[in-house]
């Protein structure tokens, strides 16, 4: 029996190409695509943040894992 295990992409609101306005739309593209791949993923957007998410915005990461965690039950 296969597991549908939830995935969710936490990306930054800023990315690593602050000078590349296209490398920055790949960046997203990328999140985006990867987070579609799948009925069990979603891509949510970390406002006010860089790519060290855990770093800047910890009250993200947790709030998602949990919602993992509670969906799953």
């Amino acid at each position: 029996m296969a597991v549908s295990v939830p995935a969710t992409v936490i990306g930054s609101e800023r990315t690593p190409f602050p000078t590349s306005p296209p490398d920055a739309r790949a960046w997203r593209a990328a999140q985006a695509a990867f987070a579609k791949e799948a009925p069990n993923r979603r891509l949510v957007t970390a406002a006010h943040s860089s790519h060290d998410i855990p770093v800047d915005r910890p009250d993200i990461v947790e709030a998602q894992n949990e919602a993992m965690v509670t969906a799953t039950r």
